[in-house]
């Protein structure tokens, strides 16, 4: 790279990062000083004062100096301003919605977004590993997941970052064991348990409560591991209720799941909806922070399983 495509870069780059402060900003708020900006950045006087240039002289936003005080946002306009984000259309990611939990916060996630006006999509894809190797591969920009798969990839060194908790707001209901045959209370010797290794819950889950016991482990779809339980492939698995309620397996037995190490934090307790995000992603935790309402999704949540609100995601 030459010295002046580095420069170009360099230019580019403080570009968006700066374009990102501004739309999470309002107006009448106080802008970081040159220096200020040079620090954090790592960048030139020069460059920061050539960015803010280009943004007030493509209408983006309208500063007002007031001496020693700062440099105040007077106007902003965040379509124009979110051209230079390099976001283009906010992605989010989460699971399947199978079953009414599951699209009530997916649609209260995405009513949230089109109340702010903020450019997004959302993709469903089953497995929580492949969400996440889509989201470090920069595919989607934030997942919803429970709060028990993103603690597992935080402890496993992943480059991800919990954004927050929606407060209110299950991503599951409690899991718990599902057996072919009655007359079970927890895992046997000599059984057979399916699970998808691409679900970080089911995984984790069916790793603790087999780590004494002589099972033999078969790896499935994660609805395959609710069909082996009707073709006779397994003897148990570790199930959601919501799931089974959905995919009418009433015909087995469900039995709570007791976790008995512990440091492990009951299963119940590890259901809730958190944002999760890369680390790298300049200035999207302030973003989320600032636009998602827990409140709102978890009203919207309950409105969906009540079904007094269809379902949407646009």
């Amino acid at each position: 790279m030459t010295e002046r495509e580095k420069q170009l870069f360099k230019h580019g780059v403080t570009l968006m990062k700066i374009a990102r402060d501004l739309v999470i900003k309002r107006v009448g708020d106080r802008l970081p000083t040159i220096e200020e900006y040079t620090r954090s950045l790592d960048i030139s006087r020069g460059t920061v004062q050539a960015v803010l240039k280009l943004l007030q002289d493509k209408g983006c936003v309208v500063l007002h100096k007031r001496g020693h005080q700062g440099t105040f946002i007077e106007k902003i306009d965040i379509a124009k301003t979110w051209e230079y984000t390099n976001w283009a259309h906010l992605t989010g990611a989460t699971e399947l919605p199978l079953d009414t939990l599951a699209a009530g916060l997916a649609t209260g996630v995405c009513l949230c977004m089109k109340q702010k006006s903020i450019p997004f999509n959302f993709a469903f894809m089953q497995g929580s590993r492949t969400r996440v190797r889509a989201l470090l591969d920069h595919k989607y920009d934030f997942l919803i997941t429970s709060e028990l798969s993103a603690k597992v990839l935080i402890n496993e060194g992943q480059d991800v970052q919990m954004i927050a908790k929606i407060e209110g707001c299950l991503y599951a209901e409690i899991y718990s064991l599902l057996f072919a045959e009655p007359g079970h209370e927890e895992i046997e010797d000599g059984m057979t348990i399916a699970y998808d290794p691409s679900s970080i819950d089911q995984t984790f889950l069916t790793n603790e409560l087999t780590k004494d016991k002589k099972v033999n482990k078969i790896e499935l779809t994660y609805i395959n591991t609710y069909e082996s339980l009707k073709d006779g492939r397994a003897d148990v698995i570790v199930c959601r209720p919501d799931v089974v309620r959905t995919g009418k397996y009433f015909q087995f037995h469900m039995k709570d799941i007791v976790l008995k190490d512990p440091t492990i934090p009951d299963a119940n307790q590890l259901t809730y909806s958190v944002v999760l995000a890369a680390k790298n992603n300049y200035g999207l935790k302030e973003l989320l922070l600032k636009n998602l309402d827990d409140k709102l999704i978890s009203d919207v949540q309950q409105k969906v399983i009540r079904q007094e609100m269809a379902p949407s995601y646009y």
